[in-house]
This record gives structure tokens, sequence and C-alpha cells, in this order.
């Protein structure tokens, strides 16, 4: 049954996360204590496990935490889950400012993007999001690592009277097309929160049009903007922040070679 969600390369890589989340064992471990007898209560957290994931329940929803970028997040049910290719716009942004300086992440959700990029430069961070429990998944992860993140609740598109500027202005958007959910894996379907990952097909660059517009005044002299991109609507997003007047636009790519991040400067 794991074969229909998974391949066998990805039910073999979720095994031993699973053991070494619930049984403290590393992959040679549990490799050479395959002859060995669990006891029933390790027998039965695996078998939960195994039970929730057949229901299509993310591995990073079950074990609770993840990696990214120095820091331990817990993972939050309700809240995106971080990302390997969100975790790479983090250090791109940490090599290009390596002092940090003051950094605002939009629509911050577990606080990833603004925790991530404190740890490796120190900056100073703060996370908006609109979402009550993503604010405090953020809250939860800053305390958890740590790290002070000034943490406010905001909506893009009728942003209060703001006179604080940046240094670096980041945002990981709603950015999935409407029409992209045919061809989503049911994990994410069922169980991660469609208010942030989908936008309207005849509207795709709705947040990224809103949060431009706030960084062209908000964004101190040689300050970067930065996004995650949906590589469908790379080239709208670049050409959108043309007519806005933001220059040295730079579009990287993920590990697949597709259009994944973009960094530009207000003039």
């Amino acid at each position: 049954m794991m074969n229909s969600l998974y391949s066998n390369e990805e039910a073999e890589e979720i095994f031993f996360r699973l053991t070494d989340h619930h049984l403290q064992k590393s992959r040679a471990e549990t490799v050479l204590s395959y002859d060995k007898t669990l006891n029933e209560d390790a027998l039965s957290l695996l078998d939960e496990s195994v039970s929730r994931l057949l229901r299509g329940v993310p591995l990073q929803y079950l074990i609770g935490e993840v990696a990214f970028a120095g820091c331990t997040l817990n993972v939050c049910e309700g809240v995106l889950i971080p990302r390997p290719e969100t975790e790479s716009l983090v250090h791109w942004m940490a090599k290009e400012h390596p002092l940090g300086g003051d950094a605002l992440d939009i629509c911050t959700g577990s606080g990833c993007i603004a925790l991530g990029f404190a740890r490796l430069t120190k900056a100073n961070v703060t996370g908006w999001d609109f979402s009550k429990s993503a604010l405090a998944c953020a809250s939860s992860n800053a305390k958890r690592n740590q790290i002070f993140m000034n943490i406010e609740q905001m909506d893009v598109f009728n942003i209060s009277e703001v006179s604080k500027t940046w240094d670096v202005i980041v945002s990981n958007p709603p950015y999935v097309l409407e029409k992209e959910k045919s061809t989503m894996h049911t994990n994410v379907l069922d169980h991660e929160p469609h208010t942030a990952l989908f936008v309207p097909d005849d509207n795709p660059v709705i947040f990224y049009d809103a949060i431009s517009d706030f960084a062209k005044t908000h964004l101190n002299p040689g300050g970067s903007l930065y996004f995650e991109l949906n590589p469908y609507t790379a080239d709208k997003v670049e050409q959108l922040l043309k007519t806005k007047g933001f220059t040295d636009i730079v579009i990287e790519n993920d590990l697949r070679g597709l259009k994944r991040m973009m960094r530009s400067k207000s003039r």
C-alpha cells in the first residue's frame, strides 16, 4: 500500500526516518538489528505512524520537526511545511547580506525564512502573516531556537501605516495555480493549508504585486527584495518588478533547474 503513495526509495527513506524518530536508532543501527523483536510500545508507535502515512499525512507532520538553515523547527499542522527550496533561498540571502541587518518576512508561516536568516547572519527579523495559527507556529519556533523575532498579524492587501524600513524584505507567498491541483500529491492537497498555497489562475501574481508595492517605499538604500517563485509564473513576476522600477533582478534555479528564487533592488 505504501507504494501507491511513495516510490520504493521514498518508502525506504520514510522507514528509516521513523525508526530514527520513534526508536532513536540510526540507519546503521536499524539495519544491524533487523532480526531483533520490537517491544509493544515501539510497534504501536510505528503502526500508528504507518497508518497515518497511508491516510496521506505528510511525514513532517508525523515527526513534528524539521532541520532548516541551522534551526530545528516545529512543523505545525495547518501551517505550510518548510521545504528545501526555501532553505536555498535563505542561504542565498545570507550570502548576499552576511551582516543580516533588519529583515522583514511577509507571509512568514512557520517563521522558517526569518529564523533561518537570523541564525545564519544575526539579522533582526520581523515576520508578518494573516493567519493566527501561522503566527503561533512562528512564535513557538522563535522560542525553540532562542531567536528574538518580532511577529505581527498583517494582511498584505491592507497593510496599515508603517514608518519602518528594512534592509531585506522577503516573501514566499501563495503562488500555486488552481489548475495545478490535478498534478499535485494528495499529501499536500489534503493536509497543507490551501490559503498558503493557491492563487487564482486569472491573477497569479496578486501577492507579488502587493508586496512589491510595499517594498518600493520600505527598502533601505542598497536593500533587497527576495521572492520564492512558481516556475510557471517567474517571468510574469520579473516583468511586474521591471514595470515598478526594480533593478538588478536576478533569478536563481532550484536543484531541478527550475526558476525558483528572485532578488531585486529598488531605485
